[in-house]
């Protein structure tokens, strides 16, 4: 696969972000191809000594900051503030994630910093929004899951349950991704930037919206309580497990036919209920699967072309034919040993996005603004 033009060469991107949201945008519009500058206080960010470690360094941040230059700046003096505006002066975008006022504190409040620099496009990514009685409270992952509804919505048993993903923070990222490349286009046409604003509530809100909010959308009769998840699509086989998908009508009769039951047809369109029929299939499914193995299991499903994968681990994921073909992963150096890497997903006309750089290192090694 040849290697394309990364389509925002030449936009520069000052991102004082920590944790993953705002890091997890510039690192998307680094591989992008734009020229990020993180900017870090004096004893460096913190969550590089985040969760799990390979000699003091956090994986999780060297995973939302590839391909990055790190700047340290004491934005509580004089010095490091002027330092700031004159990097804004000359660049495309700003991004921050820090709580709602501290922006303000720390002398680049939204309102007067776009009014200085009318080009820039300054997102500002909050928990709870700018506003509002919960504006000011601290903000992780976990919070906005159980905000949004989203913990509850994937109760199991009674136990409402919290994704082992940074789910609304990715998801976060994304959008704000999506809002600058948006403003960088509004730019183009009339040549002003502005003051962009994206609460992790608003986006949960959007993202869980079309599919778990189904049983919210019609206002008229009241709304049901809202049901438990369906039964998960892993159903077991003699030596692991596949996930089935069968969603229409001819995957359904396809899936009968091809585990020897075209007696399950009738029945299972007997069932009125969505739900009551996913149960139904799952359970049906179940007592042929677990007596095949998953080979077995996958080759009667392509044949019949029902939707079915086997259940890899993270390990066989990455050595799979699939993904070994999409080339999805390489491994590059770094100070504290080979890292592995993964590519931004997309590619424009047959071709991958560059590689980006190493992310930046430590306080410790830069003398000059720059990681190495």
């Amino acid at each position: 696969m040849t290697v394309a033009e990364p389509p925002l060469r030449g936009i520069v991107v000052v991102e004082a972000g920590t944790y993953v949201t705002a890091p997890f945008a510039g690192m998307m519009l680094a591989q992008l191809g734009a020229r990020v500058i993180k900017i870090e206080p004096p004893r460096g960010d913190p969550f590089r000594r985040f969760a799990h470690r390979h000699r003091g360094l956090s994986a999780a941040w060297v995973n939302v900051n590839q391909g990055k230059e790190s700047l340290l700046l004491d934005l509580k003096l004089d010095e490091g503030r002027a330092q700031l505006q004159a990097l804004l002066a000359d660049a495309d975008v700003f991004i921050q994630n820090w709580r709602p006022g501290v922006a303000t504190s720390l002398g680049v409040d939204p309102d007067a910093t776009v009014a200085a620099h009318p080009r820039l496009i300054y997102l500002s990514i909050s928990g709870f929004g700018d506003s509002g009685p919960r504006a000011a409270a601290p903000v992780f992952d976990a919070l906005l899951q159980a905000s949004s509804g989203l913990a509850t919505l994937e109760t199991r048993g009674e136990h409402p349950n919290v994704l082992r993903s940074f789910v609304a923070d990715k998801t976060t990222a994304t959008y704000a991704t999506q809002a600058i490349l948006a403003a960088l286009i509004a730019r183009a046409r009339t040549g002003r930037g502005g003051r962009l604003d994206l609460a992790m509530l608003d986006v949960m809100a959007h993202f869980n919206f079309p599919d778990l909010f189904q049983e919210r959308t019609f206002l008229e009769p009241v709304q049901l309580p809202v049901p438990p998840p369906p039964p998960s699509a892993i159903v077991p086989t003699l030596d692991g497990y596949v996930c089935i998908a069968p969603v229409t009508g001819g995957h359904l009769g396809a899936l009968a036919r091809c585990l020897g039951h075209p007696e399950w047809i009738a029945h299972l369109k007997a069932i009125e209920t969505p739900r009551q029929l996913i149960t139904e299939i799952i359970r049906l499914a179940t007592t042929e699967t677990a007596t095949r193995t998953t080979t077995d299991c996958i080759r009667l499903f392509a044949d019949a072309d029902v939707p079915a994968t086997e259940v890899r681990t993270a390990d066989e994921h990455l050595i799979d034919a699939q993904t070994v073909h999409n080339r999805l992963y390489d491994s590059a150096a770094s100070p504290v040993g080979p890292i592995r890497r993964v590519r931004h997903p997309l590619t424009v006309g047959g071709a991958m996005l560059p590689r980006v750089g190493p992310y930046p290192t430590g306080p410790e090694s830069q003398t000059n603004g720059k990681g190495e």
